[in-house]
């Protein structure tokens, strides 16, 4: 059995591993540069810098909720726009076109069925001459 080579990746997604394993091996460094900078801190040091990373982690959390609340009200607000808009063209064009004089389909229908009357009158009206005369 044959065993199937991977393919090496070309392109852009050569350039998208590799920005990724850069990223992931910057990861370590920094992990690795924190813990060095906080064993050579003094421990007051430490837990204030804790403490101002707590209040950060906070404060992003808090944005992002209010983000999110802040675009779910817009988008409430814009659907309530809309309806109102679209509300105000109905009302508005009702008498528009309660005023046109367009045949309903009942009226449609009653004028075909009154020239189809009219066209057998008028066959049987021009046939039946024709009738007589032979």
């Amino acid at each position: 059995m044959a065993v199937k080579k991977a393919k090496r990746a070309t392109g852009l997604a050569r350039v998208t591993t590799e920005l990724r394993g850069a990223q992931k091996e910057a990861e370590k460094v920094l992990r690795r540069v924190r813990k060095q900078v906080d064993s050579m801190l003094p421990t007051a040091s430490r837990k204030g810098l804790e403490r101002i990373e707590a209040r950060v982690e906070k404060v992003q959390k808090d944005l992002d909720k209010a983000r999110k609340r802040t675009v779910k009200e817009a988008e409430a607000r814009a659907r309530r726009v809309l309806d109102s808009v679209g509300h105000r063209a109905a009302s508005m064009m009702k008498p528009l076109v309660a005023n046109l004089d367009i045949a309903s389909k009942s009226d449609v229908d009653r004028l075909r069925k009154r020239i189809h009357d009219l066209e057998l009158r008028v066959h049987k009206a021009v046939t039946a001459p024709a009738e007589h005369a032979a």
